[in-house]
């Protein structure tokens, strides 16, 4: 068993981060409970962004860098997501500034655009 794996084997987990939804083809994608991109560059992001009762949060894996970022908010402001789009350069290159993220009409929060 791996040190990650100790929780969640890591055949479960690679399942949750395979993208099942290639209903239009975009680098934007849904596993089982994340959104995913798939950038040309060939970096992978696994993401989610949410909100409840006021509350937000983003989540993001970048797996190349083995890095986690979690970004939450006791009061719903959008800039959480824009902060999250901005972090993801300090552990790579995951600027898409020609690509910009469309899946915020997925996501209840809105999100940066």
């Amino acid at each position: 068993m791996g040190q990650g794996d100790q929780l969640v084997n890591k055949a479960l987990l690679d399942s949750a981060f395979t993208p099942y939804s290639n209903e239009r083809k975009s680098i934007h994608n849904y596993g089982l409970g994340f959104r995913m991109l798939n950038i040309p560059n060939g970096k992978k992001l696994i993401y989610h962004f949410g909100r409840w009762h006021g509350f937000n949060a983003a989540f993001a894996r970048l797996t190349d860098e083995r890095a986690t970022i979690i970004i939450l908010g006791n009061k719903f402001n959008r800039n959480i997501y824009n902060a999250a789009h901005k972090a993801y350069d300090i552990f790579g290159n995951y600027s898409q500034k020609d690509n910009k993220e469309d899946d915020e009409q997925d996501n209840p929060a809105g999100g940066p655009k």
